[in-house]
């Protein structure tokens, strides 16, 4: 009474163990490159969300600034409701908003120019322009802030 049972082979098991194995390590390199690509993108839209969100509150800041002056550090910010000073370090950005809060982006920026009339401005100095160059994606991005005075401001 010699009977046999369907089962499979000793070959047939080793091949159906290499397939799989090829199938997992091909499956976790490409999960490795999805999930590196996915940070990378992710570390640049935060970058370039910090940059677009400093960008804004530079811009309104300056429109609604009755006096700005230039500090050893950055800039120093008069507005009805107090001071707002931002002051740029190689890699963040501070903006200490009436001495309440503080944001901090992280972005390279630097203050590369500050005048007054087209004047080179120094420290404690009124300014109505501003370049400041931020580094991102391994490129020096200009940004150029103006502020028109009105009559009222420069006689204060």
């Amino acid at each position: 009474m010699n009977k046999r049972l369907p089962a499979f082979t000793l070959m047939e098991v080793t091949i159906a163990m290499l397939i799989s194995a090829i199938a997992i390590s091909m499956t976790y390199t490409i999960y490795r490159i999805v999930s590196k690509s996915y940070f990378d993108y992710s570390v640049k839209q935060d970058q370039m969300a910090d940059l677009m969100t400093a960008d804004q509150l530079i811009r309104t800041d300056f429109f609604s600034a009755s006096q700005i002056r230039k500090t050893e550090s950055g800039m120093d910010l008069l507005l009805k409701q107090g001071h707002i000073v931002y002051v740029f370090d190689k890699e963040r950005l501070m903006r200490s908003q009436f001495d309440l809060k503080t944001d901090t982006f992280k972005i390279n920026a630097q203050l590369s120019n500050a005048s007054f009339e087209n004047k080179e401005a120094e420290s404690g100095d009124r300014i109505d322009q501003v370049k400041i160059t931020v580094m991102a994606e391994g490129r020096n991005i200009p940004y150029i802030y103006n502020k028109k005075y009105s009559s009222n401001d420069l006689f204060e």
